[in-house]
């Protein structure tokens, strides 16, 4: 299986309908109030459906700058943990340290002043519609955590660029009124909401530029890459690709976007595509006869994938399809989301409880922390030199 979230996205009511070729008109703009975080709606992650999770044990309770972040008391995570044990306040393994609460954290991304992520609490293997967008300035030892968006059911990607955060939502999300998913656009500064994807079954990565958000989701005959202005206007389709394939991470580079797409049943295999950002057909650079590719990231130069049943993180050079791919890390247990900088990616690996950081110019993977289940991953690459990622209850930090 992927992310536990996708478990439920594949064969459950969220999925139910096809993407729309056009997103729709812009809906109106949402405040994107919220009350404060309650811990009573907090649950283990859905892989603990899956596999016998552990809660952390030990670690840390303070934030990167020394102090307990507003809300991380004992009291606020009273409760039950699921099928992970006994809850307790949000802590951190041994080595790193707490930078904020979360409820089921999926993703995180990183700014050069924020860091933001999604939460998606979830029940018996069902996303509550509890779940939301948070964020918190980095380096800012007093600041506590803002929620931007709530009442999301299974927000999954996130990322952000030009003023706005961007997030796909396995379900109901802000601006829909049913159970289909969405992907939406909150601006920072005015603390607007839209969105320009609408319709949509299964909605996975997201990636922005200067001036457009990208998706990809599943439709009713595989997949469909859309895009959409930051002002507002309604998504339009870039391609679509046939075949039984569940969405996976996007990337854009340049004039491209990079995607996974897997087959189901999990490990039958998938692609990594690209398509122009102005649209086409997308073509496969990768076409995989096993396992399970999930997350996709660039560099300048390459483009990586995780593979969730293979437990391997591959890179191949981007561009024409039929390059020589390269395993960078193999045997591990399930890899799932990715980030990269100069010289290593860096996974969290959910059944292995580890996070990992794995050279680009080959050599044995590097254990940054154990005795968690990681899921999202992001580089910072300022004087801090952290690697931010997300448990089952907190997002951490840890030296590079």
């Amino acid at each position: 299986m992927v992310v536990a979230l996708f478990a439920v996205a594949c064969g459950g009511e969220v999925l139910e309908g096809s993407a729309s070729k056009d997103a729709g008109k812009r809906p109106p703009p949402h405040d994107g109030a919220s009350p404060p975080f309650d811990s009573a709606t907090a649950d283990a992650p859905l892989f603990c459906e899956i596999h016998e999770c552990q809660a952390e044990e030990g670690g840390a309770t303070e934030d990167v700058d020394g102090n307990v972040p507003e809300g991380a008391t004992e009291d606020a995570f009273d409760g039950e943990f699921g099928e992970g044990g006994e809850a307790g306040p949000p802590t951190c393994p041994s080595g790193s340290k707490l930078f904020a609460p979360a409820q089921n954290p999926q993703t995180i991304t990183l700014d050069s002043a924020n860091a933001y992520w999604t939460n998606a609490p979830v029940s018996g293997g069902t996303p509550l519609p509890t779940g939301s967008v948070d964020s918190r300035p980095r380096g800012a030892s007093s600041a506590g955590v803002k929620n931007l968006v709530a009442a999301l059911t299974g927000p999954l990607f996130v990322t952000h660029g030009s003023g706005f955060v961007a997030f796909s939502v396995l379900g109901k999300g802000p601006s829909t009124g049913g159970g289909t998913g969405s992907v939406d656009l909150y601006g920072e500064s005015g603390g607007t909401l839209f969105a320009p994807g609408m319709g949509l079954a299964g909605p996975a990565g997201v990636a922005m530029d200067s001036e457009h958000v990208y998706w990809v989701a599943r439709d009713a005959g595989g997949l469909i890459v859309q895009s959409a202005t930051l002002t507002g206007d309604a998504g339009i389709t870039l391609g679509t690709v046939a075949g039984d394939y569940t969405a996976g991470g996007l990337a854009v580079n340049g004039d491209n976007l990079y995607f996974a797409g897997w087959i189901a049943p999990a490990g039958s295999g998938g692609a990594i595509f690209t398509v122009p950002i102005g649209g086409g057909t997308p073509k496969p650079l990768q076409e995989l006869g096993t396992g399970e590719p999930f997350d996709v990231i660039t560099d300048t130069t390459s483009v990586y994938w995780s593979d969730v049943s293979l437990g391997g993180v591959y890179s191949m050079p981007l561009g024409a399809s039929g390059g020589t791919v390269t395993t960078l890390a193999s045997g591990l247990g399930e890899p799932v989301h990715l980030a990269v900088d100069a010289a290593n990616v860096y996974t969290g690996d959910f059944m292995a409880g580890r996070v990992y950081e794995i050279p680009i110019s080959g050599g044995a993977p590097k254990t940054l922390v154990t005795s968690v289940s990681p899921n999202g991953v992001a580089t910072d690459d300022s004087s801090e030199n952290l690697l931010y990622f997300t448990t089952e209850t907190a997002i951490c930090a840890v030296s590079k």
